[in-house]
């Protein structure tokens, strides 16, 4: 209550949270020969599907091929990704996500900054089936569990390591069991989304030729794809 009374009296009833996608340089027989600018304005409600929207406005204004970086633009806000009451050992989970101008959600619970990892059993003596939703680099799985005998202890953690990209999945989940699924938070919120609007762009049929940066979206830059609410 007190943040959403701080909001309103800061950004006023009438505010919006702006992502947008700039280009630099000309666009010419389906190529932008110049740099793709992913900038957010701090909406913590974006989806995967919004960025699926993005990508698909910039395929639209006629680019196939981007010949430069997409650079992520999270200066909307400051570098303070945590409150300082905040415990080291309590990152992992979703009540401690890291905050930025530019992320999102892997549902509609909205805990931005998070994604679902989710560790099945498979045949016994054999490592867990566990997927990411939505599925990114963000984090990288370290899965040493293991598939027990059915009536076997569960004993499934899935933490992220502190300071690190790295999930780690152990101990044992039988085979009779149901899956443990977590909401881990992600080290790196801006690489995130920035990773998740890259493979919405190749899903698109846009191709991204150079790297993923962070960085601030120049002045001259040109609106390609907005989205708002």
């Amino acid at each position: 209550m007190f943040a959403a009374a701080a909001a309103l009296d800061v950004l006023g009833e009438g505010h919006r949270f702006h992502t947008d996608v700039l280009g630099e340089g000309r666009i010419r027989g389906g190529n932008l020969r110049g740099d793709l600018f992913l900038r957010g304005g701090g909406d913590p409600t974006m989806l995967a599907e919004d960025y699926t929207d993005l990508a698909e406005q910039v395929r639209a204004a006629g680019i196939r091929r981007v010949h430069g970086d997409l650079v992520a633009n999270d200066t909307y806000s400051d570098d303070v990704r945590l409150g300082a009451s905040r415990a080291w050992d309590d990152e992992p989970y979703y009540c401690s996500a890291r905050i930025s101008a530019l992320t999102l959600a892997p549902d509609t619970d909205y805990d931005s900054g998070t994604v679902i990892v989710s560790a099945a059993p498979s045949r016994q003596g054999r490592k867990p089936q566990v997927t990411i939703t939505p599925e990114t680099d963000a984090v990288r799985i370290v899965n040493t569990g293991t598939t027990g005998a059915a009536g076997s202890d569960d004993t499934l953690p899935i933490v992220r390591e502190h300071g690190s990209r790295v999930v780690r999945i152990s101990g044992n989940v039988p085979v009779d069991g149901s899956a443990t699924t977590s909401w881990v938070t992600v080290w790196n919120p801006t690489r995130y989304a920035a990773d998740v609007f890259a493979r919405a762009l190749a899903d698109a049929g846009v191709r991204l030729r150079g790297d993923e940066e962070r960085g601030h979206t120049p002045a001259d830059a040109r609106l390609l794809a907005s989205t708002s609410r």
